[in-house]
Formats: C-alpha cells, sequence, structure tokens
C-alpha cells in the first residue's frame, strides 16, 4: 500500500501585515488545505533564546500606535497540529517554548520597545504576520498555527532601524542608514549570524516536523 503524498506549498509573503494578508488571500482561496502554518524569524518577548522554537497557542495584534484602546480578539491556534510540532520538536531536542505571538505593523528595533510589549500584552515573541495569515486562515475555516525561531533576544537592541527598508525609497534609505554608521557595521555582522542560526534551526525543525506526520516514510532513512 502506498503511503500518502504530503504536498507543501511555501509562500514568501515579504515583511509586514499588508503583504502577508494580501499573499494569504491570493493562495488560500484557491485549493484545499490540511493547515495553515505561519512560520519564519520572531523576536524574543521573554527569556528564551537564539533559536529557540516558538510555538504560538494564539496570535494577537497589537494596535498600540493606533487610535484603538482595547485588545483585539486573540486568534487561537489549532491545539492538534500545534502539538504535532511540539512533539516534533521535543523529538529533536529543540528548545521551544508556548504562549501568544504578538504581531506589530512595524519592526521594534530596541530592547525598551519589545519589554514595553511585554509588559502591555501578555506574549512570548512578536512578528509582522502571523495575526493577518491567521485572521484569512480562520476565516476559511482552515487550521492554523504557528511555528517560529527565535532571531533576536528581548534584552537585545537590532544593529540598525530596519524599519527604513519600509519606506519609500527603502533599499536605498536603509543602505544609507548602514553607510552613515559604520560603528554598527560589527553588530550588522553578529545579527546576521544569528539570523541564519535562527533560519538553520528552523530548517532542521521543518525535517523533523514532516518525519512526526509520515514516519513510514523515513523509517529506513537512517540505514548504513
Amino acid at each position: 500500500m502506498e503511503s500518502p503524498v504530503t504536498q507543501m506549498t511555501l509562500m514568501q509573503t515579504g515583511m509586514g501585515m499588508s503583504k502577508a494578508q494580501a499573499g494569504a488571500q491570493a493562495l488560500l482561496g484557491r485549493e484545499q488545505w490540511d493547515v495553515v502554518i505561519s512560520t519564519g524569524l520572531v523576536g524574543s518577548l521573554t527569556s528564551s533564546t537564539l533559536g529557540t522554537l516558538l510555538i504560538a497557542k494564539g496570535v494577537i495584534q497589537d494596535h498600540s500606535s493606533s487610535a484603538m484602546t482595547a485588545i483585539p480578539p486573540e486568534i487561537r491556534c489549532d491545539s492538534a497540529w500545534s502539538e504535532k510540532a511540539l512533539h516534533a520538536a521535543e523529538a529533536m531536542n529543540m528548545q521551544t517554548q508556548q504562549g501568544r505571538i504578538v504581531t506589530v505593523s512595524r519592526v521594534l528595533c530596541t530592547a525598551a520597545e519589545k519589554q514595553a510589549l511585554a509588559q502591555r500584552v501578555e506574549g512570548i515573541g512578536v512578528d509582522m504576520e502571523s495575526s493577518v495569515i491567521g485572521d484569512v486562515a480562520t476565516a476559511q475555516q482552515i487550521p492554523f498555527i504557528v511555528t517560529r525561531t527565535v532571531s533576536d533576544l528581548s534584552y537585545e537592541d537590532l544593529p540598525m532601524d530596519f524599519n527604513l527598508f519600509q519606506e519609500p525609497w527603502g533599499i536605498g534609505r536603509g543602505v544609507w542608514g548602514i553607510l552613515s554608521t559604520p560603528k554598527a557595521l560589527p553588530r550588522l555582522v553578529t545579527f546576521t549570524r544569528q539570523t541564519r542560526r535562527a533560519l538553520n534551526d528552523l530548517s532542521s525543525f521543518f525535517q523533523g516536523f514532516l518525519v512526526e506526520l509520515h514516519p513510514q516514510d523515513f523509517k529506513h532513512s537512517h540505514k548504513t
């Protein structure tokens, strides 16, 4: 008897809520899906270490920069799929943390900003896409989870203002921001290394996650 075929579609939405929402709407309305996973990098809001896999129990959008004062409803992640992700990560001895992911409209570049968000809205990590992806998936009744690896820690500043890249003429402004602050270059190199490590950890997780979903397809793969 042939094992079921696992088909995965990867979409790079780009940074920010508007791009993530447009990408999710374009993709999810075309076919039937078993699960939607918002994945990538995440900033830590707690004491989690570099490369820790954050598995969301829910996601919420922070509107502190707008006129809204009430905390919006939390989008709950699918518990069964989240449990599969957790089991796969634990089987690989990965550091994991579960809790709420907070989606914001701009990059939080300083430790002070991350700490203020953590005090305002209880969460374990911050990103710029998950809540809107979850909105689209929930509206179409598709199970939704978040699995992201930590690339920057709660107590550290980023090496530069990455929001420059989102503004008009963003690439030019971002490059000028780097060239005009040469002291930031060593920190930028360090952050690039952190990002690569977090992405490598994320890639390793998904390899283990596929084994968790279809172990029969991989049970002979380590024979010598």
